[in-house]
């Protein structure tokens, strides 16, 4: 959600994000000309919560700093599929 504030703009590229390249995401500084858009950001930093949290609903929210009202809309928003 950080890159959102750094991104400063209409679209979030690569350079304002930080993936670890082992989970198949963009690192930022990469070389590569990516750019996300908001939902695309959302739903990669809601599945990483997920997968640290192990699945763990209201931990993740916590992570995400977001209610876990918010987290249930937008996983079904987003059609992620829990486990």
């Amino acid at each position: 959600m950080q890159a959102v504030f750094l991104a400063g703009g209409q679209a979030i590229d690569a350079e304002h994000l930080s993936f670890e390249e082992s989970d198949g995401s963009v690192q930022a500084g990469s070389g590569k000309d990516h750019t996300l858009t908001l939902k695309d950001a959302e739903i990669t930093a809601i599945k990483k919560a997920l997968k640290a949290s192990e699945w763990n609903l209201s931990k993740a929210a916590g992570q995400l700093k977001i209610g876990r009202t918010t987290l249930y809309r937008k996983i079904e928003e987003y059609g992620i599929t829990l486990f």
